[in-house]
């Protein structure tokens, strides 16, 4: 395991804290109009897709789900105009999703930096996932 610095282990959890307050804010809004299956899976499969690369640590992954929050982004817009009676999970799956984008953004900036510093100073050339192929 590569070394992490303070400001970039801050991040990530930041990160993941406000992804998680955006799902169970999510959660429960669905719950609250008793959906069905269909919809629970049409609103958190697109998460879990990104769930393994969360775990792994991946740069990329972080990148890619900054593109797939903005379209709960768009959602938890259109919430809040249509549906002012339940301002409180919307407001606050729109703090999870702002505060998680810039803190994905940050993290995979902040980390990408220290996995080539990290590589430079080892001299040796391993792929990581920060390369493009």
């Amino acid at each position: 395991m590569s070394s992490r610095s303070l400001k970039t282990a801050a991040t990530r959890w930041l990160a993941l804290g406000s992804l998680l307050l955006m799902v169970i804010a999510l959660a429960v809004a669905v719950t609250r109009r008793e959906a069905p299956v269909g919809i629970y899976l049409f609103c958190f499969g697109p998460l879990a897709i990104f769930l393994p690369g969360l775990i792994r640590d991946r740069v990329r992954t972080y990148i890619w789900l900054c593109f797939v929050i903005l379209l709960y982004f768009i959602t938890v817009v259109l919430w809040l105009f249509n549906e002012p009676s339940d301002p409180v999970l919307a407001w606050a799956a729109m703090l999870g999703i702002v505060v998680f984008f810039n803190a994905a953004m940050l993290y995979a900036r902040w980390r990408s930096q220290e996995l080539r510093a990290q590589a430079e100073t080892t001299g040796t050339h391993e792929p990581t996932e920060v390369e493009t192929p």
